[in-house]
């Protein structure tokens, strides 16, 4: 009897020892899936290929792997189009700033950052023709004088913002902004026209104000009596290469690089310095380039008098354009810069107004232009 007792002691002393290791295997699983389901729960927080990776790795035969690994897999192809997405719209958008820019060395900039990008090759044809042209301007005068004494500075082409913003002082509705590319280089006159010139090559001198002198710009003048002027020139010189400016180049060429009001900022209480105008012409006009030049030395941009340009008076494009030249028909020509009766606001470099080719009156003249 005692030695049954000692035995089922044994027995019972056994079974607690497996019922605990029992109870400890049965914790740890009971552990090691806690941990499994937070891993995992940790990288579908995170949602990644690397996420489900990680978890893989710590558990390779986890009650989650084949999820994991179908995860991972859905991640890493989402994750590669999105890469290859990103990639290229960094190739687009750097490509259109170069495109902005539209000089040999901003396309140089791109091809060093996407030398294999998918604008590569429209990036080298670019880059090369404006390279090309760099070098032709390159060999023309920076200025030239011609047989009446007439000056001109060369006008590199490029691209601008023409028209004027909506919270612009003293803007006109007609004045939407749009990007304007001119694509050729272009002589505009350092000067307007002035009397003795017109004399030298018509013969007369049809100014209102002739007692102003020869220097003085010539007035009185309309738009096809501009174009008059213009054939007999380049008939006098064996040329065809004078004409009017059209709207688009006169305004890039007043701007000289700016996009404020007046080539020279914002303030029209410093237009003094650059034009006559109303507050300091004393009605009349007065000799050229007595005033301030713009940055690419043209004066008299702003007043003394308006400027007759190519265009027929119309509404603007609504988007970007290169080299463009208005409608093909209408009821008044563009004058351009306000003259000595004008107010500030209408001396702005986008101010524009239509008026009659048949009319003259002792406020509007013209400046030439002259193609290389």
């Amino acid at each position: 009897q005692g030695r049954d007792a000692v035995v089922a002691q044994r027995q019972q002393e056994e079974a607690d020892r497996l019922a605990q290791e029992a109870a400890a295997r049965a914790e740890a699983a009971r552990q090691a899936r806690e941990a499994d389901d937070a891993a995992y729960a940790a990288a579908q927080r995170v949602d990644t290929a690397a996420a489900y990776g990680a978890y893989l790795a710590a558990y390779p035969t986890g009650g989650y792997a084949a999820e994991a690994r179908a995860r991972q897999q859905e991640r890493a192809e989402t994750e590669r189009l999105a890469q290859e997405t990103t990639a290229r719209e960094a190739d687009e958008a750097a490509y259109a700033e170069a495109r902005r820019v539209d000089t040999a060395a901003s396309y140089g900039a791109y091809l060093a950052a996407y030398p294999t990008g998918r604008r590569a090759a429209e990036a080298r044809a670019h880059q090369q023709a404006r390279a090309e042209e760099a070098e032709r301007l390159a060999q023309l005068p920076r200025e030239l004088r011609n047989s009446v004494g007439m000056e001109f500075v060369l006008i590199a082409p490029g691209t601008f913002e023409m028209g004027s913003p909506s919270d612009e002082p003293g803007r006109d509705e007609d004045e939407t902004l749009h990007r304007v590319t001119l694509s050729q280089p272009l002589y505009v006159g350092k000067y307007e026209v002035t009397q003795d010139q017109w004399e030298a090559v018509m013969g007369d001198n049809p100014s209102n104000f002739s007692s102003c002198g020869g220097t003085c710009p010539v007035e009185g003048v309309s738009w096809e009596d501009a174009q008059g002027f213009i054939a007999e020139l380049n008939r006098r010189e064996g040329v065809s290469v004078y004409r009017l400016p059209t709207e688009a180049e006169w305004e890039y060429a007043a701007r000289a690089g700016t996009q404020t009001a007046y080539h020279f900022g914002n303030a029209a209480n410093q237009l003094e310095q650059y034009g006559w105008y109303e507050d300091n012409a004393r009605n009349r006009t007065h000799p050229v380039g007595q005033k301030q030049p713009n940055g690419w030395g043209l004066y008299d941009m702003h007043g003394n008098v308006w400027e007759w340009v190519h265009d027929w008076y119309g509404d603007y494009p609504g988007g970007a354009v290169t080299d463009p030249r208005g409608p093909e028909t209408g009821v008044g020509r563009i004058r351009r810069g306000g003259g000595w009766s004008s107010g500030a606001r209408y001396c702005r470099a986008a101010n524009r107004h239509g008026f009659a080719p048949v009319n003259r009156y002792n406020g509007l003249g013209f400046r030439l232009a002259r193609i290389p």
